[in-house]
Formats: structure tokens, sequence, C-alpha cells
């Protein structure tokens, strides 16, 4: 399980990395704002999010990255915990199905 939580952390992390990136103004994987937009952001956005949303959401994802290891330590209280690992499931999945 500590190996399946270090992966889920460095995903996360670097997933979080290439919020900061975007939000910069960075366009890797793409090579201009409106192939990024089709790429990374899809379907129902015609730009990209603005610079202060994608950092909040970049700072959000490395929070996720922590939970795992949070979880894991008992850091927090159990329920809460597992509370907050299936909100992350169902944004995830939402996220996923957009």
């Amino acid at each position: 399980m500590t190996a399946l939580a270090g992966i889920l952390f460095f995903t996360l992390a670097s997933i979080s990395l290439l919020h900061f990136y975007w939000g910069w103004g960075g366009l890797w994987p793409a090579k201009n704002v409106a192939d990024l937009v089709k790429t990374v952001a899809g379907s129902p956005f015609d730009r990209m999010p603005p610079a202060g949303l994608t950092y909040g959401v970049a700072v959000l994802i490395f929070i996720a990255a922590l939970m795992p290891g949070l979880h894991l330590m008992q850091v927090l209280p159990d329920v809460l915990s597992r509370a907050a690992l299936w909100v992350l499931v169902v944004v995830f999945l939402g996220r996923g199905a957009v």
C-alpha cells in the first residue's frame, strides 16, 4: 500500500506542476493555445481558464497528492480521511467524464 501511495503522490504532484506551468503560460504538450485547449481543457471550453483558477486547481491537486500519505500516517481521523479520499474519487471521475 505504501508503494501505491508513493505512485499516487508523484503522479498527482506532476499533474499539479503541469497546472502551475500552464498558469504561467506554458503550452506543452501543444504548440499553440487553441491546440492546448483542445488537448488539455476538453470540449466544454473554448479558451484556457484564467491563471488564478489554474493555480487554484494546481494547489488542490497537490493537496490531493498528499492525501494517500496522510491517510497512511493516520494524521487525520479515519472518518475524515476516508471522506476526503471519496471526495477525490468523485471529483476525478467527474473531471474524467467531461
